[in-house]
């Protein structure tokens, strides 16, 4: 079965555990590069990135941090009310996944653009060209090189 079955079909399992299918709440993927999970009270649903599903057994913590924010309510924030279901439904209790971690997964995804520094061999991407996007105008932040970017295919 594909991961993405299987961390769908967990989701909705913890959905019905804790009684928020009844309520109305529904899983939602999108394609965000920077958010693994997402809570939204207003249309009741929590979101999932198809970005991080190679990262699987993390993302199954992610529904479980997203489902504690379902239940703690829009005001709880990463508080303590929040912690507290956080550990009953067996999430970690910790804010997000780290930025280092973040970044490490984020270097190795499929964006549109790469660009790499001319100086010290720094790469990265990005999913639009914007106007600061031009060569003359950005430079390299580890080493203040230019940078050139190209188009992936």
């Amino acid at each position: 079965m594909k991961e993405k079955q299987k961390i769908t079909r967990f989701c909705q399992e913890q959905l019905d555990k804790w009684n928020l299918s009844q309520e109305g709440w529904t899983l939602k993927w999108n394609k965000r590069r920077k958010s693994w999970g997402l809570c939204c009270y207003r249309t009741k649903t929590i979101q999932l990135s198809e970005r991080f599903l190679c990262h699987g057994e993390q993302l199954y913590d992610t529904v479980l941090h997203e489902i504690a924010h379902a239940l703690a309510g829009q005001r709880a924030g990463h508080g303590p009310i929040w912690k507290r279901y956080a550990r009953q439904v067996g999430a970690n209790p910790s804010r997000t996944k780290s930025a280092k971690r973040t970044k490490k997964f984020m270097k190795n995804m499929d964006y549109k653009y790469q660009y790499s520094c001319n100086g010290c061999d720094n790469t990265g991407g990005f999913s639009r060209l914007t106007n600061k996007w031009t060569e003359e105008r950005v430079i390299c932040t580890k080493c203040g090189s230019r940078v050139s970017y190209r188009q992936r295919r």
